[in-house]
């Protein structure tokens, strides 16, 4: 028995692995800047950071809606199951 659905899981899953690859890009521009490879001029300020993750946010909004409006697999199969049991119960 879970206590949350899989469709939630699979979010906070997709949430997570975005922040690992962001924090990765990070953590190599931060080593490349240390070792004097490229000098960091692009950092974004705080308006441009803001509507940024707020655009990330909407989009994964939309996934998630989009996840939720497209029946499951078990929820189809259920569904299958009771149209036959219609025409043969």
């Amino acid at each position: 028995m879970s206590i949350v659905d899989e469709a939630y899981l699979r979010s906070l899953v997709g949430i997570a692995n975005d922040r690992f690859r962001v924090n990765a890009e990070r953590i190599e521009r931060f080593r490349s800047a240390l070792l004097g490879k490229e000098q960091v001029s692009e950092w974004e300020d705080a308006e441009a950071r803001r509507r940024r993750k707020r655009e990330e946010g909407l989009q994964r909004q939309r996934a998630a809606q989009a996840e939720k409006s497209m029946p499951s697999e078990h929820t189809a199969k259920q569904e299958a199951d009771t149209e036959l049991n219609g025409v043969f119960g």
